[in-house]
């Protein structure tokens, strides 16, 4: 999470969060409070004067949850903030880049302590995987890092993963520093796969849309992908 007299942009795990906390503790106004774990131990070069490193907050903290740390580091209430943002993924990708990344052999070293069993799943089938594996965080939902007791505050903007590059830009261009050139970085990306059309079987979807159902009752994606 991302905070500023302004925003708050809150991290949905897996949509580009690392890119859009570059981007914003490089160009925002200050004060920025940055609670974005990697960087309390490795701030980014680059990074604006002004930014001011909160430790005891979660970097993957819902929107509800953030209410008390938001008034206490700007003395507003989430509802006086100018604009609250999180980027949302299509349920298919994000499933995908999720078994995806616990394969990779940093990561299954680092989780087989504490999340053996995620990682042996992800050494599996991805239809297994999907069923069995649940949410990235317990009770995860990516609804559940936005709502309030079950809605959407007034002031909130959700940001496709699949426009970020151009959209997210423009949602705070109204809030960053005069006259910086800033460009939006893409980092930790995972690029398109062909594999993952090949896997997705009625089945498959069927297991995607029932774990992801608000996501598609909603109307932000359709189970008709590609």
């Amino acid at each position: 999470m991302v905070i500023s007299q302004d925003i708050i942009f809150i991290h949905i795990a897996k949509t580009g969060g690392m890119s859009c906390a570059d981007f914003l503790l490089k160009n925002l106004r200050s004060p920025i409070y940055n609670c974005y774990t990697p960087l309390v131990k490795k701030p980014k070069q680059g990074m604006l004067p002004g930014v001011t490193i909160v430790a005891d907050v979660g970097r993957h903290i819902p929107l509800r949850k953030a209410r008390p740390h938001v008034q206490r580091l700007t003395g507003k209430s989430i509802e006086e903030m100018g604009k609250i943002l999180a980027i949302i993924r299509h349920p298919f990708t994000l499933e995908y880049s999720y078994f995806r990344h616990l394969q990779r052999p940093q990561i299954a070293k680092r989780r087989q302590k504490g999340s053996s069993e995620l990682v042996k799943l992800a050494q599996g089938d991805f239809k297994t995987f999907v069923a069995k594996a649940g949410h990235l965080r317990p009770g995860g939902t990516q609804e559940d890092y936005f709502l309030i007791d079950g809605e959407r505050p007034d002031n909130l903007q959700l940001i496709r993963f699949e426009e970020l590059s151009n959209t997210f830009p423009e949602a705070v261009k109204d809030y960053l520093v005069a006259g910086r050139d800033a460009q939006f970085p893409m980092l930790n990306a995972s690029g398109p796969s062909t594999e993952l059309q090949s896997l997705l079987d009625e089945e498959t979807r069927e297991l995607i849309y029932h774990k992801h159902r608000y996501m598609f009752d909603k109307g932000y994606y359709s189970t008709d992908w590609p």
